[in-house]
């Protein structure tokens, strides 16, 4: 049996405009696929800038707080500084030759320095004005061709923090450094120690013997 031409005409028709519209999508498709592409790649680029431009605002960040860190650790110690008072006395044994007694104190009686008016000349004491650590030092020293010992004890309020031994032949020198905590009102001095049976003398031509000490900090 014979197909009329006009259906085979027809269907050639159909299949040309299938194929033609395959195409078409094809091409859409393309090129919806290049603008998405596209899209992507500047969305990578601005993903990388943003993250260009986080790092450097992150490092001038990191920057700041350095520099804020640096200048509050600063003001901290400025602060401190500044809260701590001047609190410190140096005194040397001068002028006198005596041998010590049982618990004597002994008076270094030439004041150098006596900043915030701690130390008494008179008495040989130190007051504490403060509560704090302070730091306190003695020497005591057998003058020149002696022959005996020197036993001296530094003590506060009449407890020993403290113990200087002075015994060879010529000049020799015992030297006592203790870091105390002191109320106020609390007193430092040196006294010769009890039943130590000296018999040498204590000389202050040189100025070694001496007694001196400093407020630290304060609590």
């Amino acid at each position: 049996m014979n197909v009329p031409p006009v259906k085979e005409n027809s269907a050639l028709y159909i299949l040309e405009i299938l194929s033609v519209a395959w195409l078409i999508s094809a091409r859409a498709m393309q090129q919806q696929n290049r603008s998405t592409g596209c899209d992507l790649e500047k969305l990578a680029a601005n993903v990388i800038s943003s993250t260009n431009s986080n790092e450097v605002w992150l490092e001038k960040l990191k920057l700041r707080a350095h520099t804020l860190q640096g200048s509050s650790r600063l003001d901290g110690v400025k602060a401190k500084q500044q809260a701590v008072p001047n609190i410190g006395f140096d005194a040397r044994f001068h002028g006198a030759k005596f041998q010590l007694t049982d618990h004597q104190t002994v008076i270094f009686n030439h004041v150098q320095t006596n900043q915030g008016a701690g130390y008494n000349v008179t008495t040989g004491r130190f007051t504490c004005p403060q509560h704090g650590i302070y730091q306190f030092a003695s020497t005591t020293s057998i003058p020149s061709k002696a022959l005996g010992t020197i036993d001296c004890e530094m003590v506060r309020d009449r407890i020993q923090i403290g113990r200087l031994h002075a015994n060879t032949k010529g000049v020799d020198q015992a030297t006592q450094v203790v870091v105390v905590e002191c109320r106020v009102g609390q007193q430092v001095w040196i006294r010769h120690l009890h039943r130590a049976n000296d018999t040498a003398t204590l000389i202050g031509v040189t100025y070694l013997p001496s007694f001196s000490g400093h407020l630290i900090s304060l609590m």
